[in-house]
């Protein structure tokens, strides 16, 4: 059953069988809850049963109901923005009620081991009346479970990548054939079933059993799981696609489960064997799950090593960052918001000798797709923390008070009735950190992790130019870009301990022959707007004379802001990004230095360039903060013109005068020797 708030009960009356028969719900068109003009009314369609039920539960938000898979697949309250309510809800509920499976004990012949997550687990992203709800509870035992049908399809792919990348013929042919009797014939593999047809194999059902896996604790007995909420937050591939939040539950990285293989028919005892392997390998280099080459679903298993090709980094933290997942995990850096700055990157780069409908096709070739048919990545993103530094409540009046007095601003408020110490440069920079009546969490400079990057090459590509492709992109990340929010500011900047040269020679070189082995031909004429090859596209590196992070975004946001004030009636700047106005601030209203001779109204800047109607364009002007000789560090800028939102030459002027300024004030400023910043304090 499932109930609307404004259009009452969406299933059949509970003493007429529960279908929908008929019009039992609106009985006539007038009684229908809603109006012409489409304005919700309070609907007269409620049945005494829906009314009945609403009541046992406690109400239109089921306070009542103690099974999280009912509350998770029936008793929802759909609506407007009412989807991460529901979900925390049953999260809540879940965690609160600890429920356990009953204990399973499988028969002597059966084979079983336990794996233990690394990362959060989605499982059943497109069921029940939650769309893409991400996770799948027991109907009955109310724990998260995993079915045997996905445990046997991930053991099945990790042989099917194992066939593939065989490459003596016997063993081949042997392979294939212990992979028919383990699962069945056919296989579903057009490739596989066309060697297997060949060599004349017969259908058959698989000779093992795969069960399905329930919660456990180490010693393999039955134990409460935990749930948590997580998001993914899509931006289209552009900087003008208007992102869209998408909440979800997961069973939390730490749970273990216990995962039983056994034979299901005469050739069974001997295929349980390579079942086990293959699931192992599975599970621990690929993942169960969606989302697995974001760093979802992994798991580790005892005694059990990847022999999967890949390649390790380590990250460092140079700036502060700002990031934010679902709340339980505000202050981490997620493999999935990791991925996709890297994925972003790697457009930027590839994107500079490629065409716009190439690109595609090679990202969706590298970084897979959900297209016709849906493309599995080739590269899984894994991170490791390996140091770990304080994560605490932003307060940029703290930090202003521990700049250097040249730095800082003070202004008397009067609702608080105490001065206070500003940084403009540092406001302006991290403007809605601290603002919004609830104070983001930041992480220090000085963080580290490491990077694992497995790579699955198909179609007799090679892992070592799936690993050019890597080195590039991250290497392009830790110069120009950064993770979490403000990243194009200053904040968050990483450092991998290499850097992407413009001025090297062989960088470019490198890029052709990374596209080659694909069969595309490099077309620089062609790329789309954001290319470094463009001669739209600048870029200015300053060192500075500081080793404080805080100090630098401080005097980035300094630059920006002054560079914006020279625009302030201007609608050239937004060429820097939307939404923006100009004028105002207020409307028919005036601040004190404000006459109504020279006041205007506030105006909405529009695109008028080659992208229209759209609500928000992000700016392409990128700043990082990179780490330098001595321990000073410096500043790298790149700024991509183009006629998306203004005219080009538009683009050019204003983008030149934002990186100008920035590099003579960070050129000018006299910093201060030895600024650190402790802990801030909240002020009250």
């Amino acid at each position: 059953m499932t109930y609307h708030p404004n259009y009452g009960h969406l299933g059949g009356h509970p003493r007429n069988g529960g279908g929908f028969r008929g019009d039992n719900r609106f009985p006539t068109r007038q009684d229908r809850p809603f109006r012409r003009d489409g304005a919700p009314e309070q609907s007269p369609g409620h049945t005494a049963g829906t009314e009945e039920a609403k009541q046992l539960l406690g109400g239109a938000l089921f306070p009542l109901c103690d099974s999280p898979s009912l509350r998770l697949d029936k008793f929802v309250t759909v609506g407007n923005k009412m989807k991460l309510r529901e979900i925390r809800a049953v999260v809540s509920l879940h965690n609160r009620i600890k429920p356990k499976a009953p204990a399973f004990v499988p028969h002597s012949s059966f084979r079983t081991f336990i794996g233990t997550l690394r990362s959060n687990l989605i499982v059943n992203q497109a069921g029940g009346v939650l769309e893409n709800a991400g996770i799948s509870i027991h109907p009955h035992f109310n724990v998260p479970v995993l079915p045997g049908s996905a445990v046997k399809g991930v053991a099945r792919h990790a042989a099917w990548l194992q066939w593939c990348a065989e490459k003596d013929p016997a063993r081949k042919s042997d392979l294939a054939g212990r992979i028919a009797r383990t699962f069945g014939y056919p296989t579903r593999s057009d490739t596989l079933d066309k060697a297997l047809n060949a060599a004349n194999t017969a259908e058959q059902s698989g000779s093992v059993s795969f069960m399905a896996a329930y919660p456990c604790n180490e010693s393999g007995e039955a134990a409460p799981a935990t749930l948590a909420v997580d998001i993914l937050t899509p931006h289209g591939g552009n900087d003008w696609t208007d992102p869209v939040p998408n909440p979800f539950p997961v069973v939390a990285k730490g749970t273990s489960f216990k995962f039983a293989v056994g034979p299901a028919g005469p050739e069974g005892a001997q295929c349980v064997e390579d079942a086990v392997r293959w699931l192992q390998k599975g599970l621990t280099e690929g993942g169960l799950g969606a989302k697995t080459a974001a760093g979802y679903g992994a798991f580790k298993i005892a005694g059990v090593e990847s022999t999967e090709p890949k390649k390790t980094y380590t990250l460092r933290l140079i700036s502060p960052a700002f990031l934010r997942g679902a709340e339980e995990d505000e202050g981490t850096l997620r493999e999935s918001s990791l991925r996709g700055v890297l994925r972003y990157w790697w457009r930027v780069v590839f994107g500079s000798v490629l065409s716009e409908r190439d690109l595609k096709k090679l990202e969706t070739i590298i970084w897979g797709g959900t297209g016709k048919p849906p493309m599995a990545s080739q590269i899984v993103v894994r991170l490791v923390p390996k140091k770990q530094t304080a994560v605490f409540s932003f307060d940029k009046e703290s930090v202003a008070r521990q700049l250097p007095s040249s730095f800082q601003s003070k202004r008397f408020d009067k609702r608080q009735n105490r001065t206070v110490i500003t940084a403009p440069g540092l406001a302006y920079a991290s403007y809605g950190m601290d603002d919004s009546g609830r104070r983001r969490k930041v992480i220090e400079p000085g963080a580290e992790w490491t990077l694992e990057v497995i790579f699955h090459p198909r179609n007799g590509m090679e892992a070592n130019v799936l690993a050019v492709h890597m080195d590039l992109a991250l290497k392009a990340l830790c110069t120009f870009g950064g993770v979490g929010a403000k990243s194009r500011k200053g904040f968050g900047s990483l450092d991998c301990g290499k850097s992407f040269n413009l001025e090297d020679e062989d960088v470019w070189p490198a890029v052709v022959n990374a596209v080659t082995p694909f069969g595309m031909t490099p077309a620089p004429d062609k790329a789309d707007a954001y290319s470094m090859l463009s001669e739209g596209m600048c870029n200015i590196s300053v060192r500075l004379g500081t080793k404080s992070p805080w100090a630098a975004v401080d005097r980035i946001g300094f630059a920006l802001q002054s560079t914006a004030a020279s625009l302030k009636h201007d609608a050239r700047k937004a060429a820097t990004g939307l939404p923006r106005k100009i004028h105002g601030p207020l409307k028919d209203k005036l601040l004190r230095h404000q006459t109504w001779e020279t006041h205007q109204n506030p105006v909405d800047l529009q695109s008028e360039g080659a992208v229209k109607n759209i609500p928000r364009f992000a700016s392409p002007l990128f700043v990082h903060v990179s780490s330098g000789e001595n321990g000073m560090l410096k500043v790298n800028a790149i700024a991509f013109s183009s006629g998306l939102v203004r005219p080009e030459s538009v683009s050019r002027e204003v983008l030149g005068a934002y990186l100008e300024n920035l590099k003579n004030i960070l050129s000018e400023t006299n910093w201060a020797a030895n600024i650190r910043i402790r802990r801030p304090i909240h002020t009250s």
